[in-house]
């Protein structure tokens, strides 16, 4: 199915806007990310390295030629300095980053004994799976017909997450998939 199709899920323009929403967030924190890089620029001027001279030259000369053993205590300040400010920032303008999205209340969890049919009937069925297969936090599946998918009823079965792309899909439901897999795969005796 191409990208420009219009689908049953939605038409091209809904499927750019979803494939953009993956490049928000680093737009939006650009500007705390230039600072930092440029304060980091200011550190890596020829000037500022005479008084930080591990920064021009590597550690492997010894500590009486570059001094690296300061590496530590700036690297640590450094490393808050970017934590805190990411932080703030994805906290304070609400970024919705993997793990912070917005939980809808439309369909009740429901019961992981049900789970592996929901899985199945939210797929097109049985007949419309034709591979599955899990990773460490996702399980993906190549699907024969891709409009049969129900995104809402894979959320509503403990899924983070559903990404679609063609007739492939990736359910993430994190590290107890495998269990998941199993289950779906002894109803579907592949």
């Amino acid at each position: 199915m191409s990208i420009l199709s219009g689908a049953s899920s939605g038409g091209w323009f809904e499927k750019a806007q979803r494939f953009g929403k993956s490049f928000m967030l680093p737009i939006a924190v650009l500007p705390a990310a230039g600072l930092l890089l440029g304060i980091g620029g200011a550190l890596s001027n020829p000037n500022t390295v005479k008084a930080y001279p591990f920064l021009d030259v590597g550690w492997l000369q010894g500590e009486d030629k570059t001094h690296w053993l300061y590496v530590p205590l700036v690297g640590v300040p450094w490393f808050l300095l970017y934590y805190f400010t990411f932080r703030v920032v994805i906290t304070r303008f609400d970024f919705k980053t993997p793990g912070r999205e917005d939980v809808s209340a439309e369909s009740p969890l429901i019961a992981s004994g049900e789970r592996p049919l929901q899985v199945i009937e939210a797929l097109g069925g049985k007949a419309n799976i034709a591979e599955l297969d899990c990773c460490a936090t996702r399980l993906r599946i190549t699907l024969h017909d891709s409009a049969k998918l129900n995104e809402a009823a894979l959320k509503a079965t403990g899924a983070r997450a559903v990404i679609q792309r063609g007739k492939g899909v990736q359910v993430i439901y994190g590290p107890h998939v495998t269990i998941i897999k199993n289950e779906v795969e002894e109803l579907l005796a592949l």
